[in-house]
């Protein structure tokens, strides 16, 4: 079966989430609370979930991603998990139908845009399929996000709302990236404020050798501390950990804010 999909998202992915008795995984870089809500009303209680997403500081601020669509799926037990790079939709149910698309899980995605996608249950297709979705799971680009991760970004994401939006969510320009940098910096402290200011005179694409060429200046700030490289990369998984970088692989990090 290939069928066409283009003005019935909608229909189409609830009509297979009703029907799923063992799995539903769904890839999708923007995410939204409403659409989130009612695909999850049709699921069966036992069906297994889980979600690749894009938690950038970017897509959060912007509203394309809701921490609180993520939040309501952990709360469905479902897993989650963070891929830096992801651009694809893909939608899989009990490993059996599939949905490769132009559509996010969002209102727009399901309703109002114009998207294409296609449906299929050619099993040679679906263990690919299968097979590619299982590879970004254990890519050491993705991040399983759990319930105290999600807080920890919620709350930041809360803290720099008002100010954010308000001064910076206008047309990109030098001004406004100092602002942004501003606005973020002034709400870290200790150790990821100052590795936050390392980052902020990096290229928008950076490597751990590039941050490493201010161990010794870390060093005199942190005299006690033996281990600085460690140091440093743990609060670069920290600062990846609040959407500010993302880690797109081989030691090479790119600003997401």
């Amino acid at each position: 079966m290939l069928e066409l999909l283009k003005r019935n998202h909608y229909e189409k992915l609830m009509d297979l989430t009703s029907s799923a008795t063992q799995s539903i995984e769904c890839v999708s870089p923007y995410v939204k609370t409403d659409a989130t809500k009612s695909l999850l009303s049709y699921k069966k209680a036992a069906t297994k979930l889980s979600l690749v997403t894009n938690p950038s500081l970017r897509n959060i601020m912007s509203q394309s991603l809701d921490t609180e669509a993520l939040s309501t799926w952990l709360g469905e037990n479902g897993r989650l998990f963070g891929y830096a790079t992801l651009h694809a939709k893909i939608y899989l149910f009990d490993r059996k139908y599939g949905i490769v698309t132009s559509a996010n899980l969002t209102n727009g995605g399901l309703h109002s845009n114009l998207e294409y996608g296609v449906l299929f249950n050619d099993q040679q297709l679906i263990a690919k399929l299968v097979n590619d979705i299982e590879a970004i799971y254990h890519d050491p680009l993705t991040n399983e996000i759990k319930q105290e991760w999600l807080s920890e970004l919620m709350k930041f994401q809360q803290t720099l709302k008002p100010t954010y939006l308000t001064t910076v969510m206008s047309e990109d320009s030098p001004t406004n990236l100092l602002m942004k940098e501003e606005v973020i910096r002034t709400q870290l402290n200790g150790w990821k404020q100052e590795i936050f200011e390392l980052i902020k005179i990096q290229d928008d694409q950076f490597t751990l050798a590039d941050v490493y060429q201010y161990k010794s200046q870390m060093q005199i700030l942190h005299p006690k501390n033996q281990h600085i490289e460690e140091k440093m990369r743990q609060v670069l998984q920290n600062l990846r950990d609040l959407g500010i970088i993302e880690f797109v692989g081989k030691g090479i990090y790119r600003k997401s804010y």
